[in-house]
């Protein structure tokens, strides 16, 4: 879990230098009042699934061997530790 954890924080730092504190502010503002814990409103002010795919890729070596549905499982593992730490900001 804590390569996970690590992963999550990366992402989140990514992700804020991607769309701005105040923005990143706003996604975890808008996350805590949403019904659907699977959707996260990071996507209405970028392409985050790119961004984690990116953190991913560059950080997660030890993934190179999975497939791309086990790969997608932990990007989701990674992305809901961040949500659940609201992005670490």
């Amino acid at each position: 879990m804590k390569d996970l954890e690590k992963l999550a924080i990366l992402f989140s730092l990514d992700l804020k230098k991607e769309i701005g504190l105040k923005n990143l502010s706003k996604v975890v503002e808008l996350n805590s009042k949403r019904e659907d814990k699977n959707f996260c409103y990071s996507q209405n002010f970028c392409n985050a699934n790119q961004i984690i795919l990116d953190v991913l890729n560059d950080n997660a070596k030890e993934f190179d061997h999975l497939n791309w549905e086990e790969f997608t499982a932990k990007a989701i593992e990674v992305w809901k530790i961040a949500d659940k730490n609201n992005f670490y900001i």
